[in-house]
């Protein structure tokens, strides 16, 4: 199996990072607003076929599979996008399933968006007027929202609310629901450990201590070798896994749970080590390395049952070669 991304994927790698970091940053410009991000952006993101990448042609959809949205979910992590990619795009998908055309085209248009519920009732960039998706073991619910309540979030990209869900709009068992929330999930946090890993090879570059730049000290050239060796297998793992997903194997869902645990240690260890690896620096507002250990645990908060992913990592039910 050939893991390398084609012509084709890279060119949307591409296309996907050059944008996001014209039209996005760092997602800093966004925080303190009332929504994760504002609709001028949002409807640019919709515009470039990013939230129905996955879905068919005849739904309005791009066309593509999972594979592609995990690659282009590594960029938005990368970039720190705010905003809820990951939901909207599984809310898509569930409402498809559903057969709730109407829903289907508000979110395709970018007129409705849909948060995620966590645990206790608190739920991930909601806003009043919007859906959430809520994942209960194999089961995904796409709901109304009836009230919101705003709370504090570490994550200031992020916009953390007390939700009570109204109605439900759509409601589907089909696991692939939920393994394309796990894959693009991981992806996300992929990204932010490749970001953390970027940031601090550059300043192990540019930064001299004693006519040497710091990168030829061997504590910081492991430290950073250590950041690269993460990435590479989390994303090994991660491109696996989404062919598994995308291809419907009995296995994928060890897969997905191995890439989601590799990717969340990958984003964890090295958000960290980036601020320890820029010294005195790196504790700084200026300098906003703390914002990717920030969106690690926010997205850490919406990997849910982590019991059952282990068993899932313990006890597959079924391991396929080919």
């Amino acid at each position: 199996m050939n893991l390398l991304p084609t012509a084709e994927q890279q060119d949307l790698i591409e296309v996907a990072a050059a944008f996001l970091s014209n039209e996005i940053g760092d997602g800093a410009q966004f925080m303190g607003d009332d929504r994760s991000i504002d609709h001028e952006s949002w409807s640019r993101c919709v515009d470039l076929g990013w939230l129905g990448l996955g879905a068919a042609e005849d739904v309005g959809g791009v066309g593509y599979g999972l594979a592609e949205e995990s690659l282009l979910f590594r960029e938005l992590g990368r970039a720190l996008a705010p905003g809820p990619f990951v939901s909207s795009v599984v809310g898509l998908h569930v409402v498809l399933d559903a057969g709730a055309t109407e829903t289907a085209e508000a979110l395709l248009s970018g007129e409705q968006r849909c948060g995620l519920m966590l645990a206790n009732g608190t739920a991930l960039d909601t806003h009043a007027g919007d859906l959430v998706v809520s994942i209960e073991g194999s089961t995904t619910v796409v709901s109304e929202i009836e009230s919101v309540e705003p709370a504090a979030c570490a994550d200031q990209t992020s916009r953390l609310a007390r939700v009570v869900a109204g109605a439900d709009v759509a409601t589907s068992s089909d696991p692939s629901h939920v393994l394309r929330f796990r894959v693009l999930l991981s992806a996300s946090l992929l990204g932010i450990a490749e970001a953390a890993r970027d940031q601090s090879v550059a300043y192990a570059i540019a930064r001299e201590q004693f006519g040497k730049p710091i990168g030829t000290f061997q504590a910081v050239k492991h430290r950073c070798s250590d950041m690269a060796l993460r990435c590479e297998v989390a994303l090994s793992q991660l491109l696996f896994a989404a062919l598994q997903a995308q291809d419907g194997r009995s296995d994928a869902a060890t897969y997905v749970a191995s890439s989601i645990a590799l990717s969340e240690r990958a984003a964890r260890d090295n958000s960290a080590i980036n601020i320890q690896n820029h010294g005195g620096i790196g504790f700084t507002k200026e300098l906003g390395a703390h914002r990717l250990v920030a969106r690690t645990f926010a997205l850490s908060a919406a990997i849910g049952d982590r019991a059952a992913l282990r068993r899932q990592l313990l006890s597959p039910a079924r391991i396929e070669f080919s």
